[in-house]
């Protein structure tokens, strides 16, 4: 089931971000220098190699536990925080000391942005499982069996002791990376803290609230009290778009994209907002194109994407292109089980009856489905198979 863009778009913990980078930018005095790591070259055998699988399939029991703690003890906070301070608009004299500052004094807190960024993630019913290992670029990519855009992209090294360390964390609904967005509030901060200006730095305090709030004027006050930074800030401009599409103010969320689309339209994962926005609205064709998109940016044709694709064309009664890519997902991962009831409804929709009955069948025998005749008849999607009555004696036998 596509989830409403509500669900979505609960991801960001920019508060946190922002509240300790406000102080951090007005106090940092030190320098200090990021340690580099020579990565080993990998032993041949299987692909990519054992150590990199040990390490992906760790880290995916660490994610269906919700063991943040654990996940938050694998990252390179060094890497990280500095890879964010490089990635601001600091000067470039003052980041040694900016860096010093976040590893001497704000460990602490910058780990607990990092474990409250992946409690955030939608993981409560489902399972993540590997959906690719791009060892080229030093990227693992895990998927939400459930939710197929429940996406989390983890980036790694290997350091020189042969640990295998996180260096940055994409959860694809968010648009930018957990390095960019520390960044950007770094920056953000830095620029407020030059004015001197209360009023800004106190809304600027209450940001990240606001993002994830359901006040809809709440919202529009403190972003719109921040209207010349956000002016010349594409950061603060997405916030706002998906603060607005979180609150199920979708006018105002056509009016944000209006200025990100030139912006920010180039952006791979801009695309999955677009996509969202779309769904609402109930325009298919659009959000199949954005998918589609995403689909050819990324390179990353998973069964989840691919599925999702397929869903969109069959609300949009596009059903050979449903059926097409329905079995590409299945080829793709034949476990992937939504694929298959994507299949099967897809299949009733061009009257391939037979072939939909042993779809169903593979869902009862391969992933335990039950089904029951009042169910079907009150889903309403199964009326033409119902009509038969050897379809009907097969789930009586049960």
């Amino acid at each position: 089931m596509i989830r409403s863009a509500k669900w979505l778009v609960k991801h960001c913990a920019t508060l946190a971000v922002l509240t300790f980078s406000l102080f951090i930018v007005g106090c940092a005095t030190q320098s200090a220098s990021t340690d580099g790591a020579a990565a080993a070259e990998e032993t041949p055998g299987e692909y990519p190699s054992r150590p990199i699988n040990e390490f992906a399939t760790q880290l995916r029991d660490l994610l269906n536990l919700r063991n943040a703690d654990k996940i938050v003890e694998m990252v390179d906070m060094r890497d990280l925080l500095g890879k964010a301070v490089d990635r601001s608009d600091l000067p470039v004299a003052f980041r040694p000391s900016a860096k010093s500052r976040l590893i001497d004094t704000q460990l602490f807190n910058y780990r607990a942005i990092v474990a409250g960024s992946l409690l955030d993630m939608p993981s409560e019913n489902g399972y993540y499982d590997i959906a690719s290992i791009n060892p080229e670029q030093s990227q693992i990519t895990y998927r939400l069996d459930d939710e197929a855009l429940g996406y989390l992209t983890v980036y790694y090294r290997r350091n020189a002791s042969g640990e295998y360390r996180i260096t940055d964390f994409h959860n694809w609904l968010s648009v930018y990376d957990l390095s960019y967005r520390i960044a950007q509030g770094l920056s953000l901060s830095y620029r407020i803290n030059l004015q001197s200006n209360p009023t800004k730095q106190a809304l600027l305090l209450q940001l990240g609230k606001v993002s994830k709030s359901d006040d809809v004027a709440e919202i529009h006050r403190v972003f719109e009290g921040l209207a010349d930074e956000r002016r010349n800030d594409d950061y603060l401009q997405l916030l706002y778009a998906e603060a607005l599409l979180n609150a199920s103010d979708y006018a105002g969320f056509i009016e944000q994209s209006v200025v990100l689309n030139e912006r920010l339209g180039t952006s791979p994962n801009y695309q999955w907002l677009l996509y969202y926005r779309s769904l609402n609205q109930e325009n298919y064709q659009a959000a199949a194109e954005h998918l589609q998109a995403q689909i050819e940016q990324t390179g990353l044709k998973d069964a989840g994407i691919l599925d999702e694709l397929a869903r969109v064309k069959l609300l949009n009664e596009k059903y050979e292109e449903a059926i097409r890519l329905s079995y590409e997902a299945i080829r793709s991962d034949s476990y992937y089980e939504p694929s298959y009831s994507t299949l099967t409804f897809a299949l009733i929709k061009t009257d391939r009856l037979d072939i939909a009955w042993e779809t169903l069948k593979v869902l009862k025998e391969r992933f335990s489905y039950e089904f029951d005749e009042a169910a079907l008849r009150e889903d309403g999607r199964f009326g033409p198979l119902l009509e038969r009555e050897d379809f009907r004696h097969w789930l009586k036998q049960g």
